[in-house]
């Protein structure tokens, strides 16, 4: 006959031993998934070829035109009402800055615009999420595509305002597997190093107009801006908008 105490203490010998195999599992998923989503960012990060831009439109070159490029941050942006100019979108959800490097200058030829605003390298950033260790490589590479584009945009005839990197918002719990400390410091670092390096260039300016609409705000306010970790709400694009257009219409007659 079988000792119930015995039967009691294999059952939970064999629970605490299941238990441990599921929390190891869990452990070599969230590992494998890191990995796997390091190693896809950093083939953005690091293109091994070129990169094509969405397009936008029918766009023929028309004076007094706006071209917002950048990452997904501008292309939800959606169109922005400023008046007396036609603004074109060419965002590209997920784009990279050396993506947006390598694919700006047919776009800028196609289109032609008097005014580039650009706001883009979150998606680099977010690779140190994953890989803390790259920040040196991650923050100068940045720097140096964003530099390129500005040079393209300039080359093209284009007066160039650039965005500092929007900071991320809360840090969901799903997000928090591919997140670390490291990436804000990166954000900031990388907005003052292309303030140092743009300052006095001839035809760019850095306009912080997402500083102004959250001067001010407490954080939880701040975090009510965003519909997700890198996303901003549709209601704040309705916010950032008069504030683009004032900027515009302050420096460009």
């Amino acid at each position: 006959m079988t000792n119930p105490a015995q039967v009691r203490r294999r059952m939970t010998i064999w629970g605490a031993a299941a238990l441990l195999a599921a929390l190891v599992g869990l452990l070599v998923l969230v590992f494998l998934l890191r990995w796997q989503y390091g190693k896809e960012l950093m083939a953005k990060v690091w293109p091994a070829g070129p990169f094509t831009i969405g397009s936008v439109g029918t766009a023929v070159p028309e004076s007094r035109t706006i071209l917002l490029l950048g990452d997904s941050r501008i292309s939800e942006w959606d169109f922005p009402q400023i008046g007396g100019w036609r603004v074109l979108n060419a965002g590209a959800g997920g784009a990279t800055t050396a993506q947006l490097a390598s694919g700006c200058r047919p776009l800028l030829h196609q289109v032609h615009p008097q005014i580039v605003v650009l706001q883009v390298g979150i998606n680099d950033l977010k690779l140190l999420g994953v890989r803390p260790d790259l920040a040196r490589a991650v923050i100068g590479g940045c720097v140096s595509n964003i530099l390129t584009i500005v040079a393209e945009c300039r080359q093209s005839g284009a007066r160039v305002l650039v965005m500092p990197v929007w900071p991320a918002g809360r840090v969901s719990l799903a997000r928090r597997v591919v997140w670390s400390r490291a990436v804000d410091p990166a954000v900031a670092e990388t907005n003052a190093r292309l303030e140092r390096l743009l300052a006095n260039q001839e035809g760019v300016e850095i306009i912080d107009i997402f500083s102004e609409l959250t001067r001010g705000l407490s954080t939880g306010q701040r975090q009510r801006l965003y519909r997700d970790t890198l996303h901003l709400k549709p209601e704040t694009y309705a916010r950032l908008s008069p504030l683009l257009a004032d900027a515009i219409s302050t420096r460009v007659k």
